[in-house]
C-alpha cells in the first residue's frame, strides 16, 4: 500500500483528493497538512511513500519547499500539483528536487499513474505539463 501525504492549503482540494484516493486499491492517505512546517513535523512521525504537494504551501512555493526538504535529507518522492501550466514553475520544481509534476485539471486520469511512477523512482510529468514545456522551447 502506497502511503501518500497530502500537502495543500485548500481544504476543498484536500477533500477532493481524499475522495479520489479512496477509490484506489493500492494507495491510501497517511496524513493531510496545510502548511510547510506541518510537512516537516509529520515527516518524522509517520511513514510516507509519496508527498503530494501543492505548488504553494504557505509560506513557500513548491520549489523552495522541495529544496528545503531535500536539504534536510528528506528523500521521499515529491509530486507537485498545480493549476498553472507554467513552464518556469515546472522547471524550477524539478530543479529543486521534485520527482513529478501534475496539473490539477488532469487529476482524474493522471493522479494514480503519477503516484505510482514517483513511488517507483521514476519522474512523472502530466501531458499538459509536457506541452507547456514544449511550447516554451519553441
Amino acid at each position: 500500500m502506497i502511503q501518500v501525504l497530502i500537502a495543500d492549503d485548500f481544504p476543498t482540494m484536500i477533500e477532493a483528493i481524499r475522495k479520489l484516493i479512496a477509490t484506489y486499491d493500492d494507495v491510501q492517505i497517511s496524513d493531510e497538512v496545510t502548511r510547510f512546517e506541518d510537512v516537516v513535523a509529520t515527516i518524522d512521525g509517520l511513514e510516507h511513500d509519496v508527498i503530494l504537494m501543492n505548488d504553494y504551501l504557505p509560506p513557500l512555493d513548491s520549489p523552495r519547499a522541495t529544496k528545503q526538504l531535500r536539504e534536510m535529507g528528506i528523500e521521499t518522492p515529491i509530486l507537485v500539483m498545480s493549476m498553472h501550466e507554467d513552464a518556469r514553475l515546472i522547471r524550477r520544481a524539478f530543479d529543486s528536487g521534485a520527482n513529478g509534476f501534475i496539473l490539477k485539471t488532469e487529476f482524474l486520469e493522471q493522479l494514480l499513474p503519477a503516484i505510482k511512477a514517483v513511488y517507483a523512482g521514476e519522474r512523472y510529468l502530466s501531458p499538459t505539463a509536457v506541452t507547456a514545456l514544449a511550447d516554451e522551447e519553441e
